[in-house]
C-alpha cells in the first residue's frame, strides 16, 4: 500500500498517466493500475480501493486514450500502445508483449476490481462507451478520446465484469446525457437504410481532458464520420501547460464551432451552455443550446445559439446558429470533414464523400441577415 500511495500521490499526472520513472517504460502506467487493483482484490481492501479510486480510473482512461491513438495508422498497427520504449532496450518500438499485454492486463484488473467493489464509477464508463455510440462502433471523440471506435478489447474485459451493459439489441434512436449535456441522436433501428446520426455536446470548458468545445458534434453515416469533432492528439509538452488551447485540435478554432467576431471560445467552469429547449419523438428530435455563455470575450454579443434537428423520416440533420451583436461583427462557422469535398464545388450545397466513395451526405448552407462566403482549407 506503500507503494501505491507513493505512485499516485507522487507520479500521476493530470492527463492521468503514472510516471515516468527511471526508464520511462510505456507500460508503468498500467503496471501501477494492476498492482493497486491486483491488491485490492487479493485482500479485499474496500478502504484502499476508495482511496485511490479516482487516480485508478484516469489511468484506465488515458491508457484507453493512448490505444485510440493508433486508430486508422498506416505505420503502426492500429488499435496497439503507440511506439515507445518498452524494456530496459533504448530502441522504439510497437512491442505488443511488453506493452499491450501489459496494459490489457492492468485493465483487466482495474476492471475485476471495480466489479468487485461495485464501483460506480467504473460501471458509469463502460455504460457510457455504450451509450456514446452513433452507430455501433462508432462515437463522436470529444475532448482528449477517439474519434471513431470505441476500445473493443477495453469494452469485452469491461463486459466480462457487468454482463449486463453488453447490448442486447439495436441501439435505441437517442441517449442524452443530462448532466454533461451530451447528445446522441440515431436512426430509427426499424429503418433499413444505411445508418445515419450525430452526437453533440453542450457542457463546459473546464471538463476532465478539456477541450474548449461547447457545441461541437460529429456525423456519421453508415460506418464514416462524414462531419468531425477532431478528438484527442498525441500530447506533447504543449498538452497540458499554458499554450494547451492553441492547438487547434483543442482550441474551438479547431471544432465545427462558431467564430463570432474573430473570437474563440475560452477556458472555464463558467465558459458553459445552458440547454434552452428540448423535444423528442420518433420522427424528429430538436436540442437548442444557447452558446453564448462560452464566448465572455465577445464584443457587444446579445445571442448565440445553436439548434440541433433530426428529422428520421427525411434522413436529415440541422445545425442552426443564431447570432446577434450590438453593433456590426463578423461571424464565421466552420464545417470540418476528413472526407473528400467535390473540385467543382459550391459554398451553398455541395456533397461530401467518404474516401473510399461509397457513401456521400449532401450539405446545404442558408444564411439570412447578411451576406457570406465560403471557402475550404
Amino acid at each position: 500500500e506503500m507503494a501505491c500511495d507513493f505512485y499516485f500521490g507522487e507520479y500521476a499526472q493530470p492527463e492521468g498517466k503514472v510516471g515516468p520513472f527511471g526508464m520511462g517504460w510505456v507500460n508503468d502506467t498500467a503496471n501501477v493500475l494492476g498492482i493497486f487493483a491486483r491488491h485490492c482484490i487479493e485482500t479485499d481492501n474496500a478502504a484502499f480501493w476508495r482511496k485511490h479510486r479516482t487516480a485508478a480510473a484516469n489511468a484506465f482512461r488515458w491508457i484507453r486514450a493512448q490505444r485510440a491513438l493508433t486508430a486508422g495508422s498506416t505505420d503502426q498497427v492500429p488499435g496497439l500502445f503507440p511506439k515507445g520504449r518498452s524494456s530496459d532496450s533504448p530502441k522504439v518500438f510497437q512491442a505488443w508483449g511488453m506493452t499491450d499485454v501489459l496494459n490489457l492486463q492492468g485493465v483487466e484488473l482495474y476492471a475485476r476490481a471495480a466489479g468487485k467493489f461495485a464501483d460506480p464509477m467504473a460501471k458509469k464508463l463502460m455504460d457510457f462507451a455504450n451509450r456514446i455510440q452513433v452507430e455501433p462502433g462508432f462515437g463522436p471523440g470529444f475532448a482528449d478520446s477517439d474519434p471513431g471506435s470505441p476500445d473493443r478489447g477495453v469494452m469485452e474485459k469491461g463486459f466480462g465484469v457487468w454482463p449486463d451493459l453488453r447490448p442486447k439489441g439495436p441501439l435505441p434512436i437517442r441517449d442524452v446525457f443530462d448532466v454533461s449535456q451530451v447528445y446522441v441522436l440515431r436512426r430509427n433501428p426499424s429503418d433499413r437504410r444505411k445508418p445515419f446520426g450525430i452526437g453533440f455536446k453542450g457542457g463546459h470548458n473546464e471538463e476532465f481532458h478539456n477541450h474548449n468545445d461547447v457545441g461541437s458534434y460529429a456525423l456519421f453515416f453508415g460506418g464514416c464520420e462524414m462531419v468531425c469533432d477532431p478528438g484527442v492528439k498525441h500530447y506533447t509538452k504543449d498538452s497540458w501547460g499554458p499554450k494547451r488551447y492553441d492547438d487547434p485540435t483543442r482550441g474551438s478554432h479547431g471544432h465545427p464551432l462558431p467564430l463570432p467576431a474573430g473570437v474563440r471560445q475560452a477556458v472555464g467552469r463558467t465558459c458553459a451552455a445552458k440547454v434552452i429547449a428540448a423535444s423528442y419523438a420518433d420522427g424528429r428530435d430538436v436540442v437548442t443550446l444557447d452558446l453564448a455563455g462560452a464566448y465572455p470575450k465577445v464584443p457587444d454579443l446579445l445571442k448565440l445559439e445553436r439548434t440541433f434537428a433530426y428529422d428520421r423520416a427525411k434522413q436529415e440533420i440541422s445545425v442552426e446558429d443564431r447570432v446577434a451583436f450590438a453593433s456590426p461583427q463578423t461571424f464565421e462557422t466552420p464545417i470540418i470533414t476528413r472526407c473528400q469535398v467535390r473540385t467543382d464545388w459550391d459554398p451553398s450545397t455541395f456533397d461530401l464523400i467518404s474516401l473510399d466513395g461509397s457513401r456521400a451526405v449532401a450539405v446545404k448552407v442558408e444564411t439570412t441577415g447578411g451576406e457570406w462566403t465560403g471557402d475550404r482549407t
